[in-house]
């Protein structure tokens, strides 16, 4: 069902379908709640599951010039609070994770466990902040599509890049009706969002971190290996994925999101 809440006078738009425990998905940057598809179509079955789309993505308006993590985190809680949730699994892919460890920080008793998706707790490197920072230079210079054509299917392992094409021009059409103002505050938003290292060792929460093994963003050894989790943290590795597991191993995704649920 399409709903949405009203915050600082501005709409968060989500969706909410399916019964039991309550897993609120979170998308990445240039995505919205439609790019989970199928594979929260199948977790529906056996939870209730919500994809919001952060301010600036989707039917979701902008809310500032700069949308920080806390920023997106209220709007999470706003979602979670209209919903009357008392607490719930929260799962954030790639810039969600970030959204999502900021929840983690500012409303910690309002979740039962956090599963990272391809990402991480680490601010970004000088290097990442120069390439944002070229992107933000592109989107004001209207060439929005150019990024989407690179990023996109970079988020793919190579070896599925032809198995996973019909995907990726889904994930283009929903990049591209992402205004110029959501991009770049969302560009905006994580080249100053500190570490979180220390809260996401810190906690005492069951902690999912899935990553892959291909992943072009977030290098395996280099970055996935090195991530340090909390006493009740595990993590598992998709041998055949890039940064989007949840389609690229769409039914694996699912599976070990489930399990690590019905722990909870």
């Amino acid at each position: 069902m399409r709903e949405q809440v009203i915050l600082d006078n501005k709409i968060i738009h989500f969706e909410s379908n399916g019964k039991g425990l309550p897993i609120m998905l979170v998308h990445g940057y240039l995505e919205s709640g439609k790019i989970w598809g199928d594979f929260a179509e199948i977790l529906e079955k056996q939870f209730r599951v919500i994809k919001i789309d952060l301010p600036g993505f989707g039917l979701s308006e902008v809310m500032a010039e700069v949308h920080t993590m806390e920023l997106y985190a209220d709007a999470i809680l706003s979602v979670t609070n209209y919903l009357n949730l008392e607490q719930f699994l929260l799962v954030g892919h790639s810039l969600g994770g970030y959204a999502s460890l900021a929840f983690l920080e500012k409303y910690p008793l309002k979740l039962k466990g956090l599963c990272l998706f391809h990402s991480h707790p680490n601010p970004d490197s000088d290097q990442t902040i120069e390439k944002r920072n070229r992107e933000i230079s592109l989107v004001k210079a209207g060439k929005r599509e150019l990024i989407f054509n690179i990023n996109i299917p970079n988020g793919f392992s190579e070896k599925n890049l032809n198995n996973c094409s019909y995907e990726i021009e889904i994930a283009k059409k929903i990049a591209a009706i992402t205004s110029a103002e959501g991009i770049i505050s969302a560009l905006k938003g994580m080249m100053v969002r500190p570490s979180r290292v220390a809260i996401l060792q810190k906690t005492d929460l069951p902690v999912l971190l899935i990553l892959g093994r291909q992943d072009n963003y977030i290098p395996y050894q280099e970055i996935g290996l090195q991530i340090k989790l909390p006493p009740h943290g595990r993590v598992e590795t998709m041998e055949n994925s890039g940064h989007m597991g949840f389609i690229e191993e769409k039914n694996l995704s699912v599976s070990v999101l489930a399990e690590f649920a019905n722990s909870l």
